[in-house]
C-alpha cells in the first residue's frame, strides 16, 4: 500500500513539473536584431476612418447650429417688431423663437447621447449649451407679447444664442478633431 501511494504522489509531481505548453501566439519568434545605424523612426498610424457615431454627433452639431441661426434671426425679427411696437409681429416672432429653440433642444440632446462621456472638453460643450438653452427656455417661457417688456429679454437672448452658435462652432472643431 505504501509503495503504491509513494508511486503515485511521484507520478503526480512529474505531472506537476512537466512544463505546460505555451498558447500560440500570432507573434514571431524573438530574434537578435542588428543595431540600427540610423535612429528608428515611430510608426505612423494612417487616418482612421471616421465611425458612424462621429459622423452622427458633427451632423448633429451641425444641426443644432443651424437651429441656433434660426434662433437668431426669430430673434432679431422680434426685435424689429419690438422696437416699431408691432405686437402681433412680436408674438408671432416668439413664437417662431420657441420652435427654432425646440430644435436645437433636440439637436443636442441627441448629441449628449452620442457623445456620452468619451471627450471631456466635447462633454463639457455640450453641457454648456444645455445649461445656456434651459435659460433661453425660461426666457421664451416669460414672454408677454409686451414690446417694452419683451425688449430687454430680446436683447439677453440676442446674446445668449450668439455665445450658443460660438461654442457649438467649437464643439464641432472638438467633435472632428478627438472624436471616436
Amino acid at each position: 500500500m505504501r509503495f503504491t501511494l509513494a508511486l503515485l504522489f511521484f507520478l503526480l509531481g512529474l505531472a506537476v513539473a512537466v512544463p505546460v505548453a505555451e498558447p500560440a501566439s500570432n507573434k514571431a519568434p524573438a530574434t537578435k536584431a542588428a543595431p540600427a545605424k540610423t535612429p528608428a523612426k515611430a510608426p505612423t498610424k494612417a487616418p482612421a476612418k471616421d465611425s458612424s457615431d462621429k459622423k452622427k454627433l458633427v451632423k448633429g452639431i451641425n444641426d443644432n447650429i443651424k437651429a441656433g441661426g434660426k434662433e437668431i434671426k426669430s430673434t432679431n425679427d422680434a426685435e424689429k417688431a419690438a422696437k416699431s411696437g408691432d405686437a402681433k409681429g412680436l408674438k408671432k416672432d416668439e413664437k417662431k423663437i420657441g420652435k427654432a429653440l425646440d430644435e436645437a433642444t433636440k439637436a443636442r440632446e441627441k448629441n449628449q447621447k452620442i457623445a456620452g462621456n468619451k471627450d471631456k472638453k466635447l462633454t463639457e460643450g455640450l453641457n454648456k449649451v444645455e445649461n445656456a438653452q434651459k435659460g433661453a427656455k425660461k426666457t421664451v417661457d416669460s414672454f408677454t407679447g409686451n414690446p417694452k417688456k419683451d425688449q430687454p429679454k430680446l436683447d439677453s437672448l440676442g446674446k445668449t444664442f450668439a455665445k450658443g452658435k460660438k461654442t457649438n462652432q467649437e464643439n464641432l472643431k472638438e467633435a472632428k478633431k478627438n472624436f471616436n
